[in-house]
């Protein structure tokens, strides 16, 4: 386990997730929140990254803008981002 002194706000494929986000549905985007693992601190070398995308308003063209991003970070990064 990869628990000592995890901080999501420093985690390069946290802060290139959010960033992108931002980036593409800023003005649709009420709250994102990292859950599971890498939350709780728990996580593995290879343990994906769980995010929950919280919108204003649901849009099937902005849910597929996140799994776009979600498909970046797999393939810059190598990780899995899973997002509901």
């Amino acid at each position: 386990m990869e628990t000592s002194f995890y901080k999501p706000e420093q985690d390069e494929i946290v802060i290139f997730f959010l960033n992108e986000l931002k980036k593409n549905i800023s003005e649709n985007l009420k709250n994102v929140i990292l859950y599971g693992s890498r939350a709780r601190g728990d996580f593995f070398k290879h343990s994906d990254y769980d995010f929950l995308i919280i919108l204003k308003k649901k849009n099937l063209q902005i849910k597929e803008l996140i799994y776009d991003i979600g498909y970046e970070v797999l393939d810059v990064f190598e990780k899995l981002a899973s997002c509901i």
